[in-house]
C-alpha cells in the first residue's frame, strides 16, 4: 500500500522505505541522495561500498535496489537508475 503524505519531508518518515534513485558511481552529491547522506551516514557508506565492488563496470549495478537498515522499522532503498553523476 503506497500512502501519500501531503505537507511532509522525505526525511520525516519514521517507518516504512524511502526510496530513491542513485548513480552507479558511489557519489550522494546532491537532491534527495545528499540529503540521504547527510541524516543517515551509514546508508552512504554501504552504498559507497558496494560500488565500489563494481569499479570495473558500474553499469551492472543498474536496476539493483540496496535495502539498508537505518533504524528500526525504517529502510533507506538505494534504487541504482544512473551510471554517472
Amino acid at each position: 500500500m503506497v500512502k501519500t503524505i501531503e505537507n511532509s519531508s522525505l526525511l520525516d518518515v519514521e517507518e516504512g522505505i524511502i526510496c530513491h534513485q542513485v548513480n552507479c558511481i558511489g557519489v550522494m552529491g546532491a537532491g534527495v541522495a545528499l540529503q540521504v547522506r547527510q541524516k543517515w551516514p551509514n546508508a552512504y557508506n554501504d552504498y559507497r561500498d558496494e560500488c565500489s565492488q563494481f569499479k570495473q563496470d558500474p553499469k551492472k549495478l543498474l536496476g539493483h535496489v540496496q535495502d539498508i537498515l537505518v533504524k528500526d522499522n525504517l529502510v533507506v532503498a538505494n534504487c541504482y537508475g544512473q551510471v554517472l553523476p
